[in-house]
């Protein structure tokens, strides 16, 4: 059996192809995150809304709790609450909607439709959780 030497042209193509799959992989798990189930509601208390801010006290591993808040990323109004494309992105739906509350991991609000009237809508808020009195994304 013998090796033989690649093209110049064909270490490029592997090399390129290779950096692909690497990135490729690496962004799905970047993102993978965002689309994870949240998780703290089941060691916080006290959840609420404000704005695009979540805010909860969270249970510690001394058994202490902590206020926190984290910055709900992501979602948009489009008469209905929708995620963005990019699960990063600063939410935007506050600035149109009104009554805005979270129950466990839904967050739910009246929202301004195209046609100016109101709809109430709910969407899961992905990817946060408790870590150890902190409220993080995964």
């Amino acid at each position: 059996m013998s090796i033989r030497k690649l093209s110049r042209a064909s270490r490029l193509a592997c090399l390129a192809i290779n950096s692909l799959l690497f990135f490729g992989s690496t962004l799905d798990i970047a993102f993978a995150a965002a689309t994870d189930f949240s998780s703290y509601q089941y060691s916080c208390n006290d959840i609420d809304v404000a704005g695009a801010i979540l805010k909860a006290s969270c249970g510690r591993i001394n058994s202490t709790y902590n206020t926190t808040g984290i910055l709900i990323r992501g979602i948009y109004n489009n008469g209905v609450l929708q995620y963005t494309s990019s699960p990063t992105e600063n939410s935007s739906y506050q600035s149109s909607c009104k009554n805005i509350y979270v129950i466990g991991a839904y967050l739910t609000a009246t929202c301004l439709r195209a046609n100016l009237t109101y709809n109430t809508t709910s969407i899961p808020i992905r990817g946060i959780y408790n870590d150890d009195g902190v409220l993080r994304y995964s």
